[in-house]
């Protein structure tokens, strides 16, 4: 008569594995699930990933009062993340944190590996260097939404360059005429534009005034790179190299 054992934890139901660990914060998922065995670091990895889209939004609940274990956490989860990617790579969205980002090489990792995303989302009261961010839409081509806080018109032409087929764009921060002006060019195809920051700058009146000529004078304009040589001031007299743009203060 064969003995009797004691059900191995590898052995546990893998999808009630991953309601359970789906209830655990962060931290707990982080500090000792991934080591107990493959079943359980499985099922780890489809609760944390295997969904539509990739939030890594989680990353900003990480514990703020100790530097070392806050890194200790943000590596063991990037550890995951790029274990996950091997087997995932059709997220459709992704949900950036508003702090504790991933690092440079993490991210241009991410962004190279799932070139199917189309919504990128970045929290507008983020904290986080974007430079990462506007290296990583390079990768992602497909975009057709797009959120994050407004870090100056270079990063909107970034986006125009890289991601044509966007319709959707949300930036938040501070704006200047010449910031919309590159906007409004950069994005032909923009069925719906958010630039409603808490911080915004009140001068919604003199984009008001603005809004039909700068509207009018893009629709004229192919280049870009034409069109913000002559948007770099509020000139009152025409280009002398374009003579394209002419605004009455």
């Amino acid at each position: 008569m064969k003995k009797k054992t004691d059900p191995q934890w590898k052995d546990l139901n893998p999808f009630l594995l991953c309601t359970i660990f789906s209830h655990l914060s962060l931290q707990d998922q982080l500090s000792c699930v991934p080591f107990v065995c493959h079943s359980w670091l499985s099922a780890l990895l489809h609760s944390l990933f295997h969904h539509p889209n990739l939030d890594l939004s989680s990353l900003q609940n990480l514990d703020d009062q100790d530097a070392q274990l806050r890194q200790r956490q943000l590596s063991r989860y990037t550890h995951l993340l790029k274990l996950a990617i091997k087997h995932c790579k059709n997220w459709v969205s992704i949900y950036l944190p508003s702090r504790n980002m991933l690092d440079f090489g993490t991210l241009m990792y991410v962004a190279e590996h799932t070139p199917s995303i189309s919504r990128v989302v970045v929290p507008c009261d983020a904290s986080v260097d974007v430079y990462p961010i506007f290296m990583a839409v390079m990768y992602w081509k497909n975009l057709r939404a797009f959120h994050a806080p407004f870090r100056g018109f270079q990063f909107v032409m970034q986006l125009a360059d890289y991601c044509k087929n966007i319709v959707e764009l949300g930036l938040h921060g501070q704006f200047s005429v010449r910031d919309v002006s590159c906007i409004i060019e950069g994005f032909p195809g923009l069925k719906l534009l958010d630039m409603e920051g808490k911080d915004m700058r009140k001068d919604y009146v003199t984009f008001k005034e603005f809004r039909l000529q700068i509207l009018e004078k893009a629709s004229g304009i192919n280049s870009l790179k034409m069109f913000m040589h002559c948007m770099r001031i509020r000139i009152k007299k025409p280009c002398e190299q374009c003579a394209l743009v002419r605004f009455e203060g």
